[in-house]
């Protein structure tokens, strides 16, 4: 990762990341979510608490204005919405508090665009 500031060129100051790379054994590459539309998610635990913020693009008019958390069972296909929380219309985030989170938990982020 990379920083440069514009104000190397004598322009006002602003500063942009280039050339972004991840890697590690939890990290799970799935090319047919690359944009999103969530462009990424926070999330924290405290005492069995998990709390977690999303950011999102802008939507449109007809887009859902809500998104959902979900978790899978170990061992099962199937996915459960835990949470259903609204996209706060100026931030564009999503956040979430989940009490009696257990780990290791598998979790999906879900908006649905139309």
């Amino acid at each position: 990762m990379s920083a440069r500031s514009a104000g190397d060129r004598g322009g006002r100051v602003r500063f942009w990341f280039a050339d972004w790379r991840v890697s590690g054994s939890r990290v799970k590459s799935h090319e047919g979510r690359r944009f999103g539309p969530i462009f990424f998610a926070q999330h924290m635990l405290s005492q069995s608490v998990m709390k977690m913020t999303a950011q999102i693009p802008p939507l449109g008019p007809r887009d859902t204005p809500s998104m959902h958390l979900q978790t899978q069972s170990p061992g099962s296909d199937h996915w459960t919405t835990v949470a259903e929380k609204y996209i706060h219309s100026l931030a564009r985030t999503a956040t979430f508090r989940i009490p009696d989170w257990i780990l290791p938990a598998t979790f999906l982020m879900v908006l649905r665009m139309r």
